[in-house]
């Protein structure tokens, strides 16, 4: 009888130093979340006082450390207000219905409900499957680790999903999702057909006759743009000079850079014409130059095209004056033959 005291005896010690360092831990995880949670409140507290981007979005974070210590009714629902005064509503409508889900009561329950109840329809939600402890970042924001208690809530957009792997590489998963439908994304496998489907790139243009045909109306387009543009810089810059003139003539000293700073007695409103003229006419010669700049670009590319064939060009086009003060133009391309 006495070994099997002495078994049932240790067995009942070794109980209670289990359940000891059990309580221990469990003291320490609360302890941890407690001074989680009070740092996060002193934020919000003075994010409170002076209502700032920056202070809300370091409550955020604070409030969300606090919630990956423990999850609680009450970090969920301090994440939801920061989201919602930062204007992120998908993270706010997320966290608000966490909190009611977790047993949110009383004032704070109505408020986060009748947030929910006003955005959630207009938002679209993200089943993401991968890996156990995989991190989910979206617009800088934590999102939470795989596996997810609930869908993501993401704006109804083109979005970018951050996915941080367990040894802390990072990449980017892009999807777009519509307004109240719940899409899937295995990390594993790729996004479902539908998001796959908008993500789709779109067709590469056709090359060949289709490319050689647009050849011509470029030609002809751009060398008449160029042409009108040729016509109108010489037009212009005779305007330019005839107002210069009468300018100078209603002027009691010469003009500067085409302004009259005194004005002969009587002959303010017909040197205020005169500046009024230079300054559209020299508006119409930038035109003008511009004009000539694009034209030109345009019918050299679509000599590129009609003698390349397939090759579909890359083409820049710069317009700038030069230290003289004059419109200079160069144009660099590239084809494929």
């Amino acid at each position: 009888m006495r070994p099997r005291r002495l078994h049932a005896g240790a067995v009942i010690g070794l109980a209670a130093l289990l359940g000891a360092r059990l309580a221990v831990a469990a003291d320490a995880e609360q302890d941890a979340y407690g001074a989680a949670l009070t740092r996060a409140i002193a934020a919000k507290e003075r994010a409170l006082d002076v209502n700032e981007p920056p202070r809300w979005e370091e409550a955020l974070r604070l409030f969300q450390e606090a919630a990956a210590l423990r999850q609680t009714r009450e970090a969920a629902y301090e994440i939801g207000f920061a989201a919602e005064r930062l204007s992120r509503t998908d993270l706010a409508v997320e966290s608000y219905q966490a909190a009611i889900d977790l047993g949110l009561a009383g004032p704070p329950a109505a408020r986060g409900a009748a947030f929910v109840a006003a955005h959630a329809r207009a938002l679209a939600r993200l089943e993401v499957r991968g890996p156990a402890g995989t991190g989910l970042r979206v617009a800088g924001v934590d999102r939470g680790r795989l596996p997810l208690p609930r869908p993501l809530v993401l704006f109804p957009a083109e979005t970018e999903i951050e996915i941080l792997d367990a040894r802390g590489s990072a990449s980017t998963v892009t999807v777009r999702l519509q307004a109240g439908k719940t899409d899937v994304l295995d990390l594993a496998a790729g996004p479902s057909k539908e998001v796959a489907a908008a993500l789709a790139p779109p067709a590469p243009p056709a090359v060949g006759r289709t490319t050689s045909s647009a050849a011509w109306p470029l030609i002809v387009g751009g060398l008449a743009v160029a042409v009108a543009a040729a016509v109108l810089v010489p037009i212009s810059q005779g305007r330019i000079d005839d107002n210069r003139s009468a300018l100078a003539a209603t002027c009691a000293a010469p003009p500067v850079d085409d302004v009259c700073m005194t004005a002969l007695g009587g002959k303010r409103d017909a040197a205020q014409s005169s500046e009024d003229a230079i300054a559209t006419w020299k508006a119409a010669r930038l035109g003008a130059w511009i004009g000539l700049g694009a034209g030109a670009a345009a019918a050299v590319t679509g000599l590129v095209l009609k003698l390349g064939g397939g090759g579909a060009p890359r083409l820049t086009a710069l317009l700038a004056p030069d230290s003289a003060g004059r419109p200079t133009m160069a144009v660099a391309w590239s084809v494929r033959f």
